[in-house]
């Protein structure tokens, strides 16, 4: 029950969280800059804006229309890119990760100099290369690999997939080999080592499971630094998503409305797993150092007999 009540808690204040960045843009007016007063005002217009869904609306095109009859394509739309992004991204680091493992400890190093470097190129860089290449290959081949711009109600999905997965995979590429470093200087492991089992099976059935709660967490920044990143990509390849669909209409009620849809399965995800999984699972069977008097014990787990 207590469980139920925090989750619900920290709901509630990253709602009053959405609500304050929302009717932060008036502090920023030219005219009335940093107008404490102002942005008092504005909180409470936008908390019984809130309180009225019938207020909900959304000018387009001198009309007023209900927010969600505009917005649930550009959100569907946005969420698409984002999750194959996430999905790629985190695929790739992970096989990229574990082929890593295997290679001389001199290439490694070199690896890891590379990811930092790749980690500070800027999402435009990787777009314009991206479509830098695309058009030089077409004029090459005449053969055209992807669309990197949309016309009008047109979808594109491969491109801004692909540019957007660069960030997520290098960071966690960059992670996941720290922390396989890591766990693979426990004692535990060279134990296992000493008793003949592969390399390949230690990895992927131990280390990997050992490191996935640190990844579940590092997650997060990447998650939402990709996210942050979206607007930018949906910007420069044209695409009619959730960041056009706030420009158009700049106002606090709609800040938040989009804030809100996108918080909300982050935050179902993120803070569901933390309270009702890890609670149960981590929190009463931790992993701790393996000491000299468990060894066995963990060799069991290994399905290694003395």
């Amino acid at each position: 029950m207590n469980r139920i009540v925090r989750f619900f808690l920290y709901y509630i204040a990253g709602l009053i969280g959405i609500i304050l960045v929302s009717s932060a843009p008036i502090l920023f007016q030219p005219s009335d800059l940093l107008n404490l007063s102002a942005y008092i005002d504005q909180v409470i217009s936008l908390v019984k804006a809130l309180g009225q869904p019938d207020n909900w609306t959304y000018f387009y095109l001198d009309r007023e229309l209900s927010v969600f009859s505009m917005i649930w394509n550009p959100y569907l739309y946005s969420i698409k890119l984002f999750v194959g992004a996430i999905i790629l991204g985190f695929f790739v680091a992970f096989i990229l990760g574990i082929v890593t493992m295997f290679l001389p400890k001199i290439l490694m190093q070199s690896i890891k100099r590379l990811l930092g470097f790749m980690e500070s190129i800027p999402d435009l860089m990787v777009a314009f290369l991206l479509q830098l290449g695309v058009v030089t290959i077409f004029q090459h081949t005449d053969i055209l690999l992807m669309r990197f711009v949309t016309l009008g109600d047109e979808r594109i999905f491969l491109a801004p997939v692909v540019v957007l997965s660069f960030l997520p995979m290098v960071s966690l590429y960059r992670i996941l080999i720290l922390l396989m470093e890591e766990e693979l200087t426990k004692e535990y492991i060279e134990l296992a080592r000493s008793k003949g089992i592969r390399q390949s099976y230690i990895l992927v059935k131990h280390v990997l499971r050992n490191i996935m709660k640190s990844v579940f967490y590092q997650s997060k920044i990447i998650v939402w630094t990709t996210l942050s990143s979206l607007f930018v990509i949906e910007y420069m390849f044209n695409i009619n998503g959730i960041s056009s669909f706030v420009m158009t209409d700049f106002r606090s009620i709609i800040l938040a409305v989009v804030l809100w849809l996108v918080f909300t399965p982050l935050f179902i995800l993120y803070q569901g797993v933390e309270i009702f999984v890890f609670n149960e699972s981590y929190d009463s069977h931790p992993v701790a150092p393996i000491s000299r008097t468990n060894h066995w014990q963990t060799f069991k787990q290994l399905g290694v007999r003395k």
